[in-house]
């Protein structure tokens, strides 16, 4: 009769002293009391083997299931969770589980840089750059006549534009990507972004930053600009 072995036969891992089977195995086997056979060869002692690897196997079984809520691990449920969130099926896994990554972040947080940062880096990967905030006080713009807010900026005569609360979403194309991958992975930015920010808050991805924050507005009445490099 074949001795007991820890190794899931026919493979061979190595060690078979220490494993999580042998403890389950020997913790079965102690139960019955010292009327049995401690002898590993023994019929008594594969009966306990063979509750253990059941044991073993549900509890496998069951972590598996496990990593199917967790979008670093997932891969039974990845596609379920992409047409859950309306998400792409292309991509490399590690992409595709960025994607659902950022899905799971933006539940119910509060969007702080920090988390936005966050959020592109899963959803983006080698595209993202930065976040550029510019804060409330330090945006000025612009209305036709201009305007005081009383307690608040001064708008100068021009068109209506304004950078109160805007987030750019400071992005770069690799060298190995193309256009077409380039703009499918930019193109995500906007859907997740407007489902987590404020009304009050407008956001925008661009390509360069070579002016600082001066090109940087929401325009009611600008023409977009399609260079290429601001959106």
């Amino acid at each position: 009769m074949p001795g007991a072995t820890f190794n899931p036969s026919p493979q061979t891992f190595g060690a078979t002293k220490g494993l999580t089977l042998e403890e389950l195995t020997n913790s079965i086997h102690a139960d019955l009391g010292s009327a049995y056979s401690q002898d590993p060869d023994s019929f008594v002692y594969l009966r306990s083997m063979t509750f253990a690897r059941a044991l073993k196997y549900l509890w496998s079984l069951n972590a598996r299931l496990g990593n199917q809520w967790s979008a670093a691990l997932m891969t039974d449920f990845l596609e379920r969770w992409e047409d859950i969130f309306g998400l792409s099926h292309q991509g490399t896994m590690a992409e595709r589980r960025g994607r659902v990554a950022a899905k799971f972040l933006a539940f119910g947080a509060v969007p702080t840089q920090t988390l936005i940062e966050s959020l592109m880096d899963e959803l983006l990967g080698e595209v993202f750059v930065s976040v550029e905030h510019i804060a409330p006080e330090d945006g000025n713009g612009s209305v036709p006549g201009g305007a005081t807010i009383p307690g608040g900026a001064v708008l100068s005569d021009d068109n209506f534009r304004s950078q109160t609360g805007y987030i750019g979403i400071l992005v770069q194309q690799p060298a190995s990507m193309s256009d077409h991958d380039f703009y499918e992975t930019v193109a995500q930015i906007n859907p997740i972004l407007d489902s987590m920010l404020p009304a009050w808050v407008d956001f925008a991805w661009v390509r360069d930053v070579t002016d600082g924050y001066g090109n940087h507005f929401f325009q009611l009445d600008h023409q977009p600009n399609l260079d290429n490099s601001r959106f």
